[in-house]
């Protein structure tokens, strides 16, 4: 496959792809111009902040087609749910079978028509519990059903002759859109987090950007082959991480969680917090891989920095509209669609607007209801860049702070819609601890509802219409 940011565009077939990695890989190659495929369950159900054709893991021979790269992400989350026995039992199989599934399909396809390299998901649970061991790709398995699970991942890989295999033991990956650290940022946002145990144990992470980075880099040069960890140079403890948290939201309260409370709340699953491993990307600094966000203090603070207060709860989502922005733009300029997009048990009607049209500088006026309770909301457009974005913050209403960007960007001929939501609650620190998790339940749903809405207007209106 030709360099995966310019030169000769290529074919590309995701399997895994609505993880935050799958994202932000599909996201890097379709700016890239390349074309993308995925594998799914439900094709019907995918939503990808990226434009691809889906295909049912049961014809994945006819994803293949054409195909120059794969990347095997699928896998179900170790974090979603306690670790029951048919918890593990499905944690495991939704690895090893679709593994097993796709190289074997890989391998029966004609020696011509198999695709160039095959990137195949691993995770840094390969090396176990090691206490402070510095452990490379030479080392060998560790113990504990994360080892476990990952042996038997690796193992399932079947022989593809002629195809480049690369696998990747990711470690804890760090961004704004998902995995360890947004669930983190969520949590000290509801004043429950801290210091877990010794705090001693080793977190084995990577940026999301230097994950994708390092993914593109496997698809595009031929001299990766073999296993490489996707981790930072320097892999940090707990108690670095909750400093670096502390440190870039401005500060907090500085808690320490006993291991015993860490057992009991998560019970076998306490080993992804509790336990660690100190693995280090030498094969990949071998080959000259340079990290943009080796520093725990670094990776932190690029996710946070992109919050107005870093002290925040927030909300991020992405939606791919295949509209042109010319063509999007016109329907978020309109504030009756906010109508549209709001829940109808919310109750939300705008009843007034400061200027003719948005701008800059306008006040919106609405009135909605939240769980049986009416209240008035007024915003004011802080920010407005017509086909870029606009910024919208609360003057009155629920919230102590809520602030909206909004912002558009050309995507393979359609628009990429991100939306980050940074909001408090009253009464301070304890708002947040009395009501935090129930009210960012209430903000997902408002926002699942607006991307469906979104997603069924986009793909029955004309263009013409949306405007």
């Amino acid at each position: 496959m030709a360099d995966s940011t310019k030169g000769a565009r290529g074919v590309v077939l995701i399997a895994g792809a609505s993880g935050m990695i799958g994202h932000e890989l599909g996201l890097a190659l379709a700016r890239a111009g390349h074309e993308l495929r995925v594998l799914t369950r439900d094709p019907a159900a995918l939503a990808l902040p990226f434009p691809a054709t889906a295909f049912a893991w049961g014809d994945a021979r006819q994803a293949l087609a054409g195909a120059d790269a794969v990347v095997n992400l699928a896998g179900e989350s170790i974090a979603d749910g306690r670790w029951t026995a048919a918890r593990k039992q499905s944690i495991e199989r939704s690895r090893t079978e679709a593994t097993a599934a796709l190289t074997a399909t890989v391998a029966g396809l004609p020696a011509g028509d198999r695709p160039r390299v095959f990137v195949q998901a691993s995770a840094v649970g390969y090396y176990g519990d090691r206490g402070d061991e510095t452990l490379d790709e030479r080392d060998h398995a560790g113990s504990g059903f994360l080892a476990d699970v990952c042996k038997r991942w690796e193992a399932a890989v079947v022989p593809m002759p002629g195809v480049r295999l690369v696998t990747l033991r990711i470690g804890v990956v760090l961004g704004l859109g998902g995995g360890a650290l947004a669930k983190l940022l969520g949590l000290y946002a509801q004043g429950r987090g801290g210091n877990l145990g010794r705090g001693d144990q080793w977190v084995p992470f990577i940026h999301e950007r230097d994950l994708t980075r390092m993914l593109l880099a496997a698809l595009a040069d031929e001299r990766w082959q073999g296993v490489f960890n996707a981790t930072s140079p320097e892999p940090c403890r707990w108690r670095d991480l909750h400093k670096a948290i502390l440190a870039a939201r401005g500060g907090g309260v500085d808690l320490a969680v006993p291991r015993a409370f860490v057992r009991v709340g998560l019970g076998e699953q306490a080993a992804m917090v509790l336990e660690g491993a100190r693995a280090l990307p030498r094969a990949a600094q071998r080959l000259g891989f340079a990290f943009e966000l080796p520093t725990i203090g670094a990776a932190v603070a690029a996710a946070v920095d992109q919050l107005c207060d870093p002290a925040a709860a927030f909300l991020f989502s992405r939606q791919y509209i295949p509209r042109p922005v010319a063509a999007v733009w016109p329907f978020f300029a309109d504030e009756k669609n906010l109508e549209t997009l709001t829940p109808p048990w919310l109750r939300f009607h705008v009843t007034g607007k400061s200027t003719p049209a948005l701008e800059a500088g306008t006040l919106l006026d609405y009135k909605l209801s939240l769980h049986g309770v009416p209240f008035g909301w007024r915003t004011r457009i802080v920010e407005w860049v017509p086909g870029e974005r606009f910024v919208d913050t609360q003057l009155k209403g629920p919230y102590a702070l809520w602030h909206h960007t909004h912002r558009f960007e050309a995507l393979a001929g359609g628009t990429l819609m991100t939306d980050l939501v940074a909001y408090r609650l009253p009464v301070g620190p304890l708002g947040g601890l009395v009501a935090g998790a129930y009210v960012a339940r209430d903000v997902g749903r408002i926002f699942a509802y607006r991307r469906q809405t979104i997603s069924g207007l986009a793909q029955t209106m004309e263009s013409s219409s949306l405007a």
